[in-house]
């Protein structure tokens, strides 16, 4: 559901997803594309919607697709290799405990979540929260974990202690497609 409720419609394929993130990046269509089906063949930009049955149906986005999309782009600049993209994809549907208020209902997915909270208040911070740790991951894969916040304070877990944090401001990243 949107900011007011009404359910979001799985319209966007991964063509409309990329003329969208070109016209925010200025980078070509083409490359969009590109990168958006190596995240969906590797499973870090994921739908649960397909237009059709079978194989070789496309997968169909929401405006939620469109921002994870932009997130993982970001995230991709930086030298994210697509194993840490993956976890990084997951990481957004996570939200922090801390961040969620007290008697109002909100979207449990965190990029859901920030982007309500962003439409209904073009004031607010919203940040994506990653933490490598030293802990190996699936497959001896490097580690990644992290959560949607309203706070760009770094967490640290006892248990597994942080190597690197990286803290995202979603309310600059995805200030086009909220304003």
């Amino acid at each position: 559901m949107d900011h007011q409720g009404i359910p979001m419609t799985y319209n966007l394929t991964v063509g409309d997803l990329a003329k969208k993130l070109a016209k925010i990046t200025a980078l070509s269509e083409t490359y969009h594309a590109r990168q958006l089906r190596a995240q969906i063949r590797e499973e870090a930009l994921t739908s649960p919607v397909r237009g059709g049955s079978g194989v070789t149906a496309p997968k169909l986005f929401d405006e939620s697709g469109v921002a994870r999309a932009l997130i993982l782009h970001v995230l991709a600049m930086t030298g994210l290799e697509m194993p840490l993209l993956r976890q990084a994809g997951r990481a957004c549907e996570v939200v922090n405990p801390a961040a969620r208020k007290a008697g109002i209902v909100e979207p449990s997915d965190g990029v859901a979540l920030a982007i309500s909270r962003l439409k209904a208040d073009p004031k607010a911070k919203m940040y994506l929260q990653l933490s490598v740790s030293e802990w190996p991951g699936d497959e001896g894969e490097t580690s990644l974990g992290g959560w949607i916040s309203d706070s760009a304070e770094p967490f640290d877990s006892p248990v597994s202690p942080s190597l690197v944090c990286i803290s995202l401001p979603l309310h600059t990243i995805l200030k086009p497609l909220v304003a």
